[in-house]
């Protein structure tokens, strides 16, 4: 279940969790400042892995 996979971000701090009282109750995720520069850094480290492998791959 989805709210099971973002409970570790959450007890990170990675992410905000907010209740919506709305008719049916609904709960909203999203990245909050410290989660959006984490992901900076991952981006960082996929889009550099993509490039190494291009240099050592022949093609």
């Amino acid at each position: 279940m989805l709210s099971k996979e973002l409970k570790d971000p959450e007890m990170n701090h990675l992410i905000t969790r907010t209740v919506c009282v709305t008719g049916p109750i609904t709960v909203e995720y999203e990245l909050n400042e410290l989660g959006k520069s984490v992901h900076t850094i991952i981006k960082a480290i996929g889009e550099g892995g993509i490039k190494y492998r291009k240099s050592v791959v022949v093609k």
